[in-house]
């Protein structure tokens, strides 16, 4: 069911499809895309570059149906910050709803949520639910999203930017967003690697979240998922969002959450051999500034490996008590 443009004067619902060596899984995604309930959506599919037969499932798919949709296929891999960017240049909806298409929707996710969105104030900005969690065959796991990442008597609403400073717990394909929050905060940040924390970040120093107690979709975990392989950059595109918060942050708690994750992301870098491990370091000495942190800065900065470094670190836990 899709929206009937004679009827509307613009879609409600953009929908953003992401792409990437999905061939397994894009045509369950989209079939999930295509059963739902809500009439007015217009659909917006990136395929970044996929080395499997993902490109011409989804052709196929389109011509099948014969859906009305924008698909966009990169000649390169450009990641998902900067493929999201582009998809949302090409959003007319008031409302904005992306899934990577590895991962599925239930038929009434869009329907629900864009009721509660309806029914909310203007300064709600974004409605999230949980969801399950499948293996890369469809069988569902044990643990559903949210408490697999973090715990809560019942996940939280409202302003709640603290809460997001300690970890990311939102799914995002679960996720129902103003487009309007995009007007306020900006788009996805092309340095990062990944794209959800920092932008819930931001949204919520503006905005409330509202979670909507239905799930609305299946996440599915596989080895070759973006989370499963972030390696250095993940850990690097962390320690950018820790700079970027505490730049302008003001409230006391959070700084001294944002200070003590820097302290532990820098010194993980260096751990890790990063290229820049020195650079992250010398950062975190503004911020946090120590003894240890001032000697792992001048390893780091001279070239010294951390495997070297390990026993000078363990003598100054044990006698200055750090």
């Amino acid at each position: 069911m899709f929206a009937n443009y004679s009827l509307c004067r613009f879609p409600v619902v953009s929908v953003i499809a992401i792409c990437y060596n999905h061939s397994n899984y894009v045509l369950e995604c989209l079939d999930s895309i295509r059963a739902q309930t809500y009439p007015n959506i217009e659909i917006i599919i990136m395929d970044d570059f996929s080395k499997d037969d993902s490109v011409l499932k989804i052709n196929n798919w389109i011509n099948k149906y014969s859906v009305p949709c924008t698909f966009i296929v990169h000649n390169v891999n450009v990641g998902i910050c900067k493929t999201l960017n582009e998809a949302i240049s090409h959003a007319r909806g008031d409302y904005i709803s992306m899934i990577s298409t590895d991962d599925v929707w239930l038929s009434d996710k869009i329907k629900k949520q864009v009721e509660v969105m309806d029914n909310s104030g203007p300064e709600v900005g974004v409605v999230y639910s949980d969801a399950h969690q499948i293996d890369a065959h469809g069988n569902l796991l044990n643990k559903k999203f949210i408490e697999s990442h973090r715990f809560f008597d019942k996940p939280p609403e409202g302003y709640i930017h603290s809460i997001l400073l300690e970890d990311n717990f939102i799914p995002a394909m679960t996720t129902l967003i103003k487009k309007s929050c995009y007007d306020k905060v900006g788009y996805y940040d092309e340095e990062l690697m990944f794209e959800d924390w920092d932008m819930w970040l931001r949204i919520s120093k503006y905005f409330k979240f509202v979670f909507f107690k239905d799930i609305t979709a299946k996440y599915r975990i596989l080895n070759t998922s973006l989370v499963r392989n972030m390696g250095l950059r993940g850990i690097e595109s962390v320690f950018l969002i820790f700079i970027k918060e505490l730049k302008v942050c003001k409230d006391p708690d959070d700084i001294s959450i944002l200070k003590r994750r820097m302290d532990i992301i820098s010194k993980r870098l260096y751990e890790n051999g990063h290229k820049k491990s020195s650079y992250y370091l010398y950062v975190n000495l503004k911020y946090n500034i120590s003894f240890v942190s001032l000697v792992l800065f001048a390893c780091s900065a001279s070239k010294i490996k951390y495997v070297h470094v390990q026993g000078f670190r363990q003598f100054i836990r044990n006698f200055l008590q750090v």
